[in-house]
């Protein structure tokens, strides 16, 4: 147990004696950096206002270089905005062009013919029925013809042989 005591008492006094470094050095340090500022002063002052003027010019010239820039930025804002309403003029024609066709969707319904089998549209319907009417009436303009061709034929047969007849009579 006496062993750890002095232990303990060695490791206090090392770390106090540490502590003492600690402190002799950056005293040390802070009086180097005190000499050499007193030393370079008016060498530092030069170089700041050296410094200071470079500095002032750079920030000069990015002003200028930027202000040539400015209005490049302008022009590209300028025609983003634009492509930008042209976007939303082309999206907000779209929806009004999709709202006709769901609402000629609506009305195609309307035009269907729904049987149980299948489902037919109105106007083909319609088509059908005058496609048929036009078939009839060809149908019975050309039983029209021919009849009137049979009766044609009647007839020219009819005068031939009342001719033949007229043509024996007289010769009887």
């Amino acid at each position: 147990m006496a062993q750890t005591v002095s232990n303990d008492a060695l490791w206090e006094k090392l770390s106090e004696i540490d502590k003492k470094f600690e402190k002799f050095i950056v005293m040390q340090e802070s009086q180097a950096v005190a000499q050499e500022q007193n030393r370079s002063t008016p060498g530092f002052e030069e170089a700041k206002d050296v410094i200071i003027a470079e500095i002032r010019e750079q920030v000069a010239l990015l002003s200028r270089h930027n202000n040539d820039h400015f209005g490049a930025n302008r022009q590209n804002i300028e025609v983003l905005n634009k492509n930008i309403l042209l976007a939303v003029k082309h999206s907000i024609e779209t929806k009004d062009q999709l709202k006709t066709d769901m609402e000629s969707l609506k009305e195609d319904k309307k035009i269907y013919f729904n049987f149980k089998l299948f489902k037919i549209r109105k106007i083909s319907l319609m088509i059908a029925i005058l496609g048929l009417l036009v078939f009839i009436l060809t149908l019975f303009s050309m039983k029209q013809q021919n009849d009137y061709a049979l009766l044609l034929e009647e007839y020219y047969r009819q005068s031939n042989t009342t001719e033949q007849q007229k043509e024996v009579m007289k010769t009887k």
